[in-house]
């Protein structure tokens, strides 16, 4: 397993010699110094062409010329050989189960993710947030949800739970009364979660809905989710902070706008970001279309045999239904983009999501249908290169902010959590650049991608 040992090739400015630096633990408490790129910094559409970029305790330092710039005794020094430094990618809607292993994290950073936002949280996700936050786990920082909130099933699993047993050993939490919110909610804030998900579920109670977001707005705990029989403006005026689904398709349809003039009002009002997934809709359309010819695309090259033939299995029953003609999906894809072009029209902040839940798990996305995601919303939204870029790099990291204990990370400037990823090409000329990045930065800890490929 790969943990940050990794010889690398570096570059002394001063002795002008090639040397080799072990990017060891212990050498990453020195300064890194990657040169020899040229910048995107997304704070702006603008490339800083022969700079480097300093990184030093996980943080970005200095962005500045190379011209200008001497190493200094003791700092690691990167080549980026010409190549273009961005933010890394953020996925702001993922689901990690149990049967997850530890290699789709290799994956996210393989497709240039550097975050990941998860709404099945367990005590294996918190394993492997903490271990990514150390640098002894090659993978993305994680954001994650407690387990989902919720009235399903026939049990209350916390409450029947064996004494002293975490919260986290759940992964959907049912509560039907406004009595048991409190314990639920303040046990999954002391777990260590970063956010709750409340399942958008028709028979939670009103009465219940509203004391969850009491508790957790009491506690500073951010919510995302939703009441699938409540309006989102009221979903939104008792303290929800973040609606997770499109309208109703016929809000999007006969004229009428998929949100309101109030719901677009108080999004704005509580700095509200919506997470598009328009890949939900494009993945039934592209196997109505193609069969199992959907396995030629670029997002399926990373999977094998077994997840093909489960996610195979998965659209031919999902088709099989009398349900789910071209033309209702289209229809519920149109709706969408016409929601998705509101929210871009009205300043409302945009993240995108690769939608992954594995295979295994019953799922048919995988890390790189985040990539699939950009050029939907470059082909629907007529958005160009940079605002494109800035869904996944820029917004995120101002929409996290919101959740509070949160590095600042989405842009290349000093005092940003050095997130970053190096590209062969320009990505605001040619987007699929971000597909194949050179080297993944996470925090300040560098993974070089031919040695990541070999950990799969």
């Amino acid at each position: 397993m790969l943990i940050n040992c990794i010889a690398r090739k570096a570059l002394s400015f001063l002795a002008g010699i090639a040397i080799w630096v072990s990017l060891s633990s212990h050498a990453l408490s020195a300064e890194i110094v990657i040169y020899n790129v040229h910048v995107i910094p997304m704070d702006r559409e603008e490339i800083l062409f022969d700079h480097i970029v300093r990184v030093d305790d996980g943080l970005i330092v200095e962005v500045s010329p190379q011209k200008d710039f001497q190493l200094q005794e003791g700092q690691i020094a990167i080549d980026g050989e010409g190549g273009y430094l961005m933010p890394g990618l953020v996925d702001m809607s993922v689901r990690l189960k149990r049967q997850d292993a530890e290699t789709v994290l290799v994956d996210f950073l393989l497709e240039g993710v550097t975050t990941i936002r998860n709404f099945t949280g367990s005590s294996r996700v918190l394993e492997w947030k903490e271990r990514t936050e150390n640098g002894l786990l090659p993978g993305p920082n994680i954001i994650s949800s407690g387990p989902e909130i919720g009235q399903f099933g026939f049990l209350n699993p916390f409450l029947f739970r064996p004494s002293g047993r975490s919260i986290s050993e759940n992964w959907q939490i049912r509560v039907r009364i406004p009595s048991e919110v409190e314990d639920v909610v303040a046990r999954i804030a002391e777990d260590g979660y970063d956010f709750l998900s409340i399942e958008e579920d028709r028979q939670l109670q009103d009465i219940v809905f509203e004391e969850i977001l009491r508790i957790s707005e009491e506690i500073e705990l951010f919510t995302a989710g939703g009441k699938s029989n409540l309006s989102l403006a009221d979903a939104l005026s008792f303290g929800l902070d973040e609606i997770t689904k499109y309208p109703p398709v016929w809000k999007a349809e006969r004229g009428n706008q998929p949100f309101s003039d109030h719901e677009i009002e108080l999004m704005r009002e509580k700095g509200t970001c919506f997470t598009t997934k328009l890949t939900r809709f494009a993945n039934g359309i592209d196997w109505q279309r193609s069969g199992p010819r959907i396995f030629e695309r670029y997002e399926y090259s990373r999977i094998g045999a077994q997840e093909k033939s489960l996610i195979q299995r998965r659209l031919e029953s999902w088709s099989s239904n009398l349900r789910n003609t071209p033309e209702r999906i289209s229809r519920n894809q149109d709706a969408a983009i016409r929601a998705t072009q509101q929210l871009a029209d009205s300043s409302v902040l945009l993240t995108a999501s690769s939608g992954y839940l594995s295979a295994y798990s019953g799922g048919v996305a995988t890390p790189g249908h985040l990539h699939r995601e950009l050029e939907l919303l470059q082909e629907h939204l007529g958005l160009g290169a940079f605002e494109v870029l800035e869904v996944v790099t820029r917004n995120p990291g101002s929409c996290t902010q919101r959740m509070g204990n949160q590095a600042d990370f989405g842009r290349i400037t000093p005092g940003m959590r050095a997130d970053l990823i190096l590209l062969k090409g320009n990505p605001l000329t040619d987007l699929t650049q971000t597909r194949a990045p050179l080297g993944i930065m996470v925090a300040g800890n560098w993974y070089d991608r031919n040695e990541l490929e070999g950990t799969r």
